[in-house]
């Protein structure tokens, strides 16, 4: 039995460590680069993979601690299954509708508003983004989703003035849907911000020096 703490912390780490990465090659398992989740799975079937996803990942990256009777294997599952819960409340799945998708759309447990995002943070606004967020006024009700949320800097002109919203106003009355839209207060969309502040994407380069990042808007959405 190895009596070094050194030593075992090195070995603990090393063995976690090669497990965590190993699940990472496995598709059905893995929690980074995760595989996409369609909508028509459902938003709980969404959350119920990624804690799945959690359990498994955590439970085999923290046993080597019972290796050295830093805990029992019993007592590993329970931690890690308290941590998967948790995360898999706090953490909203990305769902589409298509494997071509151009948006995707989160919701909070028990909420039935759900927030639509870019694909990529600095993807065009183009006309397929548009047809794509009205098929999902039409399809978001039968999930009984009331409401939808946009947020983006992207609403603006690069001289810092809004883009006319009036056509999809039209279009989204012919759906029987409402629409409102209003400014955002500088702290809001923190979260957003950083994302586009740190994204790495393609698209970014050629988009940076358009976009105002303090200057965002909100679409709010009221579904038939």
């Amino acid at each position: 039995m190895i009596s070094n703490p050194l030593v075992q912390v090195c070995i603990t780490l090393g063995l976690g460590l090669i497990s965590f990465i190993a699940l990472q090659n496995m598709k059905k398992v893995r929690i980074y680069n995760l595989p996409v989740q369609y909508l028509n799975g459902g938003f709980l079937q969404a959350r119920l993979s990624l804690s799945s996803r959690l359990l498994i990942n955590s439970f085999f990256t923290l046993s080597p601690l019972s290796f050295f009777s830093a805990s029992t294997v019993s007592e590993t599952f329970v931690y890690t299954a308290a941590f998967s819960v948790f995360f898999g409340l706090l953490i909203d799945p990305k769902l589409q509708i298509k494997a071509d998708s151009k948006l995707v759309v989160t919701k909070s447990l028990f909420h039935k508003k759900a927030t639509i995002h870019l694909k990529h943070p600095y993807q065009d606004f183009c006309r397929n983004t548009y047809t794509e967020l009205l098929d999902l006024v039409e399809i978001l009700p039968t999930y009984k989703i009331t409401a939808i949320q946009l947020s983006s800097p992207m609403f603006y002109h690069s001289n810092n003035t809004l883009r006319s919203l009036d056509l999809l106003e039209k279009l989204l009355i012919k759906h029987g849907a409402e629409m409102t839209h209003s400014k955002d207060g500088f702290l809001k969309n923190i979260l957003g911000k950083a994302t586009l502040y740190l994204d790495s994407s393609p698209y970014k380069k050629a988009k940076i020096n358009n976009i105002n990042l303090h200057h965002w808007h909100t679409i709010n959405i009221t579904l038939k």
